[in-house]
């Protein structure tokens, strides 16, 4: 009787074990489908994103309807090289693993003369992100290390989550095999806006304050953060056009970033998570990141004044 009692046991055990886990593979497919193209609405204003522009994709979420209103829904999907939205993980990552102890974790200028000027100085997580210093997370790379790094890009889930080699550990987000796609900016940031991702709250809600834009446009608050696909020397952090460096970006898009999320609870409104990417084809693209994003936003409903 006691075998039999104890098979019965195992039995149910099993079974609550299955229940439990196709409730989560439910969850996890229900989350996931309720951001495929069929979900997506054509946004307002993606007229003037196409002029403005030889190609770009923009998502907007709503995040009290679940509603995703989207620019070209094809490239919404297609993944492309992070570039500098890579330092809102990297940040979470240097303060999982201990290597930055704070937003003002501060690291010495080597006092090489670098091509763009606020990067000639002494820099902070912080001030890292808000100047997208490149040299400053390539040595936080080296701090994490390889195998560290690999362990949290998977566990934060971020775009494909391929950093290469161990080799690549200073460029895999400049120009190496990490890629992800505008809708997939979307879903990661959602998750760290909500503070949901598996890394300490309380570094989930220091990275969203370093990534405050200041000034904000109005009364809402604007978190955000740029990048660009340039070419950087992976040991100097310097932009460079060296035939080594230049050559790997050949098969890579020059893509131009803006990600991030407006929050409108003073107005009693629903926050607003958004991803924009766009060709650089001209200098002049660089400028309108953000200035695109800010018009799409304000033509599907947010008020900034």
């Amino acid at each position: 009787m006691k075998k039999i009692a104890y098979r019965i046991l195992t039995i149910i055990a099993w079974l609550v074990v299955l229940v439990l886990a196709a409730c989560n593979v439910q969850s996890s497919q229900s989350e996931r489908v309720s951001y495929t193209e069929s979900a997506m609405s054509q946004a307002k204003g993606c007229e003037q994103l196409a002029e403005n522009t030889s190609g770009a994709t923009f998502v907007m979420l709503n995040t009290q309807s679940s509603q995703l209103l989207v620019c070209n829904p094809v490239r919404a999907q297609m993944p492309y090289v992070p570039a500098s939205t890579f330092k809102v993980p990297h940040a979470l990552i240097a303060l999982a693993t201990g290597v930055a102890d704070g937003p003002e974790h501060r690291i010495a200028w080597d006092g090489k003369t670098r091509a763009v000027p606020v990067w000639n100085q002494a820099t902070t997580l912080a001030t890292g992100i808000t100047h997208s210093t490149v040299w400053y997370y390539q040595h936080i790379a080296r701090e994490v290390g390889y195998q560290r790094m690999q362990q949290w890009v998977d566990a934060l889930e971020f775009g494909n989550s391929n950093i290469g080699s161990i080799d690549d550990l200073t460029h895999f987000w400049l120009d190496g095999a990490l890629r992800i796609s505008a809708l997939e900016q979307v879903i990661f940031l959602d998750k760290l806006r909500r503070r949901v991702l598996p890394v300490d709250t309380n570094a989930q809600q220091l990275v969203a304050q370093m990534m405050r834009v200041a000034p904000n446009p109005g009364s809402v608050t604007l978190r955000a953060k740029s990048g660009l696909v340039l070419p950087i020397d992976p040991r100097t952090g310097d932009i460079s056009n060296a035939e080594p460096i230049v050559s790997r970006l050949s098969s890579v898009n020059r893509v131009g970033w803006y990600v991030g999320w407006v929050e409108q609870s003073n107005r009693k409104r629903a926050d607003i998570v958004f991803a924009l990417n766009l060709d650089i084809s001209h200098s002049a693209d660089i400028g309108k990141r953000q200035a695109l994003s800010l018009m799409l936003l304000e033509a599907n409903g947010v008020v900034f004044n």
